[in-house]
């Protein structure tokens, strides 16, 4: 029998760039304040697609109804390292029409002294919003109201891809860091947060290539079911992102430590292409073929599912556990069955916060190689 090998593609999907941005403004309410008081309005920039050759170029949701978290700092003549958050601390701010209007309770005003400096405030914001108590993955605790300086959040990468979750932090669109000593008149008001991605996401993708053509299909009565998957590597498991990043648009991590493994289950592999545990519950099943498909099985809302790692540099290793089931009348049972294992490790591969890593892993006859290509990743609000 002629040996299957393992093929691995990677294709890097980056964020839009600042110029293909969508401004989508939103306020508490139509009318601004009358009087002298203003009150607090939020807004969200939202990256916006563009056309890509990306083979991967689907979306991920900032959630109206979860919504986003707010700290705010009223600093006057302090130094925001000196104090704590004393204007909003981990503020839910949400939405009932997909981001059209974001609202909170109970609604802020902007400081009405006459000293500039008394009227300044810092603002930081995160999505997606989790309360304060402690969670075992994703957002697992965030600094105290009484803790001093910028906001942090601690972060556990699920080992689960059905929890895995897209962290956002939100900068200035026009300087890329924290929004900074912005006060009712040079904000008109309103606080305009650039949400950012704070992880690498890494979507996976399938294809038989069973002869030099790579048009050609699986002979005749064969095919090949996936069993499960592991995905392992240096990457970090764990780490602490600092809120108030020193780097434009790039997301500042702390203290990162562990490593990277996800356990891919038979129920979560793409129903056409899962093993049914014998040789009849590969049946009603297509199986692997010449055309590139998902690997995983979409979420319950039929979205595509992925994984995240923290930005950083390290080793990824994929095994394959896959059978070839082939149909043959002259045995007594009717198929013949053998388990393969198929691993292979990527070493020193870079992932960037906000680059979405496709990874195509094709079963052929020889040889493993690599290729890639950069196309947009884009944000959307949704219910």
């Amino acid at each position: 029998m002629k040996q299957i090998a393992l093929f691995i593609m990677i294709a890097i999907v980056s964020l839009s760039s600042c110029s293909n941005e969508e401004l989508i403004d939103s306020a508490i309410n139509g009318t601004e304040s009358k009087n002298e008081y203003k009150p607090v309005v939020f807004g969200t920039y939202i990256e916006k697609a563009v056309s890509s050759r990306a083979v991967n170029n689907s979306t991920t949701t900032l959630s109206a109804k979860n919504g986003f978290g707010v700290f705010a700092f009223n600093s006057s003549e302090a130094d925001i390292k000196d104090i704590s958050p004393n204007f909003m601390y981990n503020q839910k701010v949400a939405s009932t029409n997909k981001g059209d209007s974001w609202n909170y309770s109970p609604v802020k005003y902007w400081p009405t002294s006459s000293s500039s400096m008394e009227n300044q405030n810092s603002f930081f914001a995160y999505a997606p919003y989790v309360d304060s108590s402690v969670n075992s993955e994703g957002i697992t605790s965030i600094t105290s109201n009484s803790s001093l300086g910028a906001p942090k959040l601690t972060f556990t990468n699920s080992s689960n891809v059905e929890n895995t979750i897209d962290l956002l932090w939100a900068v200035s669109k026009e300087s890329g860091k924290a929004l900074k000593d912005m006060t009712s008149l040079n904000s008109n008001g309103e606080v305009n947060f650039n949400f950012r991605h704070a992880l690498a996401r890494l979507s996976l993708n399938i294809q038989g290539v069973f002869n030099s053509n790579s048009n050609e299909n699986i002979a005749d009565g064969n095919k090949i079911t996936i069993e499960n998957i592991t995905i392992s590597g240096s990457f970090p498991s764990n780490g602490t992102l600092n809120l108030d990043n020193e780097i434009a648009y790039t997301p500042q991590w702390e203290n990162t430590n562990g490593e990277t493994v996800f356990n891919i289950n038979n129920n979560q592999i793409a129903e056409n292409i899962r093993d049914g545990g014998d040789c009849k519950g590969t049946d009603s099943i297509s199986g692997v073929t010449n055309i590139t498909t998902n690997l995983l099985a979409n979420t319950s809302d039929n979205k595509e599912r992925y994984l995240t790692f923290i930005p950083s540099k390290g080793n990824l290793t994929i095994s394959i556990t896959y059978w070839l089931t082939t149909k043959d009348s002259n045995l007594a049972g009717g198929y013949f069955r053998v388990k393969n294992n198929a691993e292979k490790t990527i070493s020193n591969m870079t992932l960037e916060a906000g680059k979405n890593y496709s990874i195509n892993v094709l079963l052929g006859m020889s040889g493993i190689q690599f290729d890639s290509n950069v196309a947009e990743w884009d944000t959307t609000i949704a219910e």
